[in-house]
């Protein structure tokens, strides 16, 4: 039998150089990390909806304050036209 010094079962430095690229895997870090993903859409979803609505008050507002001063319109017969349709109180019900 022959006698090498080398060892079949030690790491090579190139499988050492490969361990070491490799991050440890947290579990909890990678949790919260989809929250805050998570966290992040929906905010951004609610600033958008809040631009919106704002706009959607602005031209509600605009209209009303033509109506208080100028009078209703003889060309419309009802409020439809005044509040969008999204916004009709019976469709919210």
């Amino acid at each position: 039998m022959e006698s090498d010094d080398e060892d079949i079962f030690a790491v090579s430095d190139e499988e050492m150089s490969v361990q070491a690229q490799i991050e440890p895997v947290n579990p909890v870090e990678e949790h919260l990390l989809k929250q805050l993903a998570d966290i992040e859409g929906r905010i951004d979803v609610a600033t958008s909806e809040i631009a919106e609505t704002k706009a959607t008050i602005a031209c509600v507002l605009n209209t009303l304050e033509g109506r208080a001063l100028h009078g209703k319109d003889a060309n419309l017969d009802s409020d439809n036209e005044v509040i969008p349709h999204f916004l009709d109180p019976f469709m919210l019900a």
